[in-house]
């Protein structure tokens, strides 16, 4: 997402739920488009090892500029 003069990148929030678990990670997948737009992650593979044995059933993932 860009801002106004569309040339800096604004932060980011997107709320993924638990969708899934495979061998090693846990799956998430975005609940909603912001504003009905696409969405901007769709799916987050976790690894297992990272999040422990119970998994959060939602988490926020924040993307902006480093």
């Amino acid at each position: 997402m860009l801002n106004e003069r569309k040339d800096i990148m604004e932060r980011i929030q997107v709320v993924l739920a638990l969708a899934k678990e495979t061998k090693g990670t846990y799956v998430y997948e975005e609940e909603l488009g912001e504003g009905g737009k696409p969405p901007a992650i769709r799916t987050q593979y976790i690894q297992k090892w990272v999040l422990g044995a119970n998994p959060p059933k939602r988490i926020k993932l924040t993307i902006e500029p480093a």
